[in-house]
């Protein structure tokens, strides 16, 4: 699985602490690729970094607020540059998201890989969101290997006639866990249960109604958020100041932060907001962290996961928009019941759950020639 014939990869990152762009730059070093990276600071996921071993090139401050154009003219003067730098030699770019891979695509004139780990056009309007589509089919038609975190992107973007260059690289928890011993759910002897959201922070219409219901209707009960929110914190800050048993424990690392975490919660509720393509095909990290670490499941009932997670009897879905639906599902929760599924999900074999170090990219790249 290493670097047969010492390519260079150059990573551009949008965020240089963002754990999935992380996780992809360490696989790549430890595979024996010649790196280099360069990156923005976001005030995201600040908490987590590169390992010191690996040089990184700052590329600069860029904010969330920032709508595509405007981002990418941003790209264009920052990279300009970058792009130039490496106009004589062989390399291939490495980008993550839509706005970065068409800099790339335009500017750049090099080999390179896309990664698609969400499709944030979708939440304009049709005539934005079929622009964007448009030019993102165009962006995979011309690399040399796109990943996708989900096999549901291909049937959104209607990709299927690029398959021999797609790869999918399910964000799945780190080789960090290797050698934990995995247990199942302890009864702490009382009534309480504690439910908790692990990650980037969104989704009031579900996230915050589940919090919200256990905060006003389940007082011996705790709903618990861990992660940032740079877009939601004031609504954070009013839920726990409305409701003692509403806690906010702020961002974390990932992965050293992950045990501890999920050791102080009882359930994991991922109820995404499924309005829009995102949201319904996501196959997010807590959903293997939540196996890993065997937690039942809440999640919503038009995700694509749901049907598995059901199936399976790791955990309940439902409609997270309808206060009833939260409430009459609480209610029904009993402990004997989250021990069963907690020992259910004990029994999913540890390769199905823990990353494979980016095997499949890297089987990709090295077949490769420039």
């Amino acid at each position: 699985m290493t670097n047969k014939d010492n390519k260079k990869i150059v990573f551009i990152l949008p965020s240089l602490s963002h754990p999935r762009y992380i996780k992809r730059v360490v696989s790549l070093h430890k595979a024996g690729f010649n790196i280099e990276v360069y990156g923005f600071n976001r005030n995201i996921y600040s908490i987590n970094k590169i390992p010191e071993y690996i040089k990184v090139n700052v590329l600069g401050d860029i904010s969330d607020g920032k709508n595509y154009m405007e981002r990418i003219w941003q790209y264009k003067k920052t990279l300009f540059a970058l792009y130039r730098r490496y106009r004589k030699e062989k390399v291939i770019y490495y980008v993550f998201g839509h706005d970065l891979a068409i800099s790339t695509l335009i500017f750049g004139r090099k080999s390179y890989v896309y990664e698609i780990g969400d499709l944030r056009y979708v939440y304009f309007n049709r005539f934005f969101e079929s622009f964007f589509l448009f030019f993102d089919r165009k962006v995979i038609s011309k690399s040399i290997l796109t990943v996708l975190i989900t096999e549901g992107f291909i049937r959104y973007l209607n990709i299927y006639k690029y398959k021999d260059k797609i790869v999918i690289q399910p964000n799945k928890i780190s080789k960090y866990f290797n050698n934990f011993k995995r247990e199942t759910w302890i009864d702490n002897n009382n009534e309480k249960i504690v439910f908790g959201f692990v990650g980037l922070i969104r989704y009031p219409n579900t996230i915050f109604r589940f919090a919200k219901v256990v905060g006003e209707y389940f007082p011996m009960h705790e709903f618990r958020f861990y992660g940032d929110t740079p877009m939601f914190r004031n609504e954070i800050i009013d839920l726990t100041n409305k409701y003692t048993n509403i806690k906010f424990l702020g961002e974390f690392k990932n992965p050293e932060d992950l045990d501890t975490i999920y050791q102080n919660i009882d359930c994991s509720v991922m109820c995404y907001d499924i309005t829009n393509i995102n949201e319904k095909v996501a196959q997010p990290n807590k959903f293997y962290e939540a196996i890993f670490f065997c937690k039942p499941i809440i999640i919503s009932d038009k995700m694509l996961l749901a049907k598995e997670i059901q199936n399976n009897q790791w955990g309940y879905a439902i409609d997270a928009t309808n206060e009833k639906e939260i409430k009459k599902l609480i209610s029904s929760i009993n402990k004997k019941e989250l021990k069963q599924i907690s020992i259910n999900l004990s029994k999913v074999p540890i390769n199905k759950i823990i990353d494979d170090d980016s095997k499949q990219i890297i089987d990709q790249l090295n077949s490769i020639r420039l």
